[in-house]
């Protein structure tokens, strides 16, 4: 996976170096340069980098691992020079990041919590906390349209199967991945069937 911010390339996947550089599962080119993200062996992320993504100058790397650097992290972490945490990342794993119009960052994967939010692997961070309503099977009757796809930017809902792709077209965002119900809002609990990817309209 790759994504870029001007001449800057950032790469993730599965690997220990990046031309001669030592890196682990993550790597930045600048100028044609590979460096690691973090130093000695605390650099880059211990397992597998599934998808990368850039919100607010901060670059945000998901997939399965359980380290950061030095820090201990959930499937996802952020780089702004340093690691971080990202709201105590997902129970599960993550396979792929976009960024909304609206400059949140969508996750999804296959995973049941974001932070304390009960999800069903789709969640979204605005960059400072995970705004996923804490949405369930039980409780979804006591939330309203407003609430999960109304004018507060939001694309919550539970997805019934793993998530691999997001991509925003306008304000519109689809999803893909192992995916046979999705659930996008309402007064009234109902899943939609579908067959693998389904689109939030916004």
């Amino acid at each position: 996976t790759i994504v870029n911010r001007g001449d800057t390339v950032f790469v993730g996947g599965q690997f220990t170096t990046a031309g001669t550089v030592t890196a682990n599962n993550v790597a930045v080119a600048i100028n044609g340069e590979w460096k690691s993200l973090g130093t000695a062996n605390q650099n880059g992320v211990g397992g597998t980098v599934n998808s990368l993504a850039i919100l607010d100058n901060r670059l945000y790397v998901g997939g399965n691992f359980t380290r950061a650097g030095n820090r201990a992290v959930n499937s996802l972490a952020q780089w702004n020079g340093v690691w971080g945490d990202v709201g105590g990342g997902v129970a599960g794993y993550v396979n792929t990041l976009a960024v909304s119009p609206f400059n949140t960052l969508m996750v999804g994967g296959k995973f049941n919590t974001a932070g304390v939010d009960t999800v069903m692997n789709l969640a979204m961070w605005n960059g400072r906390a995970w705004v996923n309503n804490s949405l369930s099977e039980g409780d979804l009757q006591d939330h309203p349209d407003s609430n999960l796809t109304g004018n507060l930017g939001l694309y919550e809902g539970l997805i019934d199967g793993e998530v691999r792709s997001i991509i925003f077209v306008g304000t519109d965002m689809y999803v893909g991945g192992n995916i046979a119900r999705a659930f996008p809002g309402g007064a009234t609990f109902q899943y939609a069937p579908i067959s693998h990817i389904t689109r939030y309209e916004h």
